[in-house]
């Protein structure tokens, strides 16, 4: 089911990640977000439960330091 979710990111028009707030960016994100960046097509970060993550994570969050 990966394997063709991957294959078709790049036939995709857009692709969307959905990451938890509260979780950051761990290892397993990193890789996917590291795989996502080959794409040409535009990319999207999508954050979910952004209303239990402190501010100042969240904006770290949004600018990649976290």
């Amino acid at each position: 089911m990966v394997s063709t979710a991957w294959s078709g990111a790049h036939d995709a028009d857009l692709v969307c990640v959905l990451l938890d707030a509260r979780e950051g960016i761990d290892e397993e994100a990193e890789a996917i977000l590291t795989k996502v960046a080959t794409v040409r097509h535009e990319r999207i970060l999508v954050l979910n439960k952004i209303d239990l993550v402190p501010r100042e994570k969240l904006l770290a969050l949004c600018q990649g330091r976290q």
